[in-house]
């Protein structure tokens, strides 16, 4: 695995869409996240530039869904 890396230009989920109070849909943000260690470390908008010698990797715009990670 690698130990650092930016996954870039993914969505991620951020609020929900609604008509008449009941929740109908979600909205989304095309983010840039830093994985460090297989731990997401750092979550910033894509309208950043990252300015980094660090690997980059393009998710291409699909929607990340982290898995619940249960530490025991």
């Amino acid at each position: 695995m690698k130990q650092e890396y930016w996954l870039m230009n993914v969505l991620l989920e951020k609020g929900y869409e609604k008509e008449n109070d009941v929740n109908v849909g979600t909205t989304t943000e095309l983010c840039h996240i830093l994985i460090k260690e297989g731990t997401i470390a750092k979550i910033i908008s894509a309208e950043q530039t990252l300015d980094t010698t660090i690997e980059k990797i393009d998710g291409k715009m699909k929607l990340l869904m982290p898995s619940r990670r249960i530490r025991c």
